[in-house]
C-alpha cells in the first residue's frame, strides 16, 4: 500500500520528489476545476454518492478491533 516504508523511502529521490509534486499539483487543479465549474462538481458528488454506498455497506461489515 501507499503507508509504506518503501513508498516512503521511494519519496526522497529527486525522481520520487518529483512525481509527489506532480501529484500535487494535479489534485490542486482538479479542486481549482470543480470549484470553476459547479456543474462537474454536482455530477461528481452525484456519481460519488451513487458509487459510495456498496462500499460503506461492505466496510460496516467489517468488525471493529474489539467487538
Amino acid at each position: 500500500g501507499w503507508h509504506s516504508k518503501e513508498v516512503a523511502a521511494s519519496t526522497i529521490t529527486p525522481e520520487g520528489h518529483a512525481a509527489i509534486l506532480r501529484g500535487a499539483k494535479i489534485m490542486a487543479m482538479t479542486a481549482i476545476d470543480l470549484l470553476c465549474r459547479p456543474e462537474d462538481l454536482r455530477a461528481a458528488s452525484e456519481e460519488h454518492d451513487q458509487t459510495a454506498g456498496p462500499v460503506r455497506d461492505r466496510l460496516a461489515a467489517v468488525p471493529t478491533i474489539g467487538d
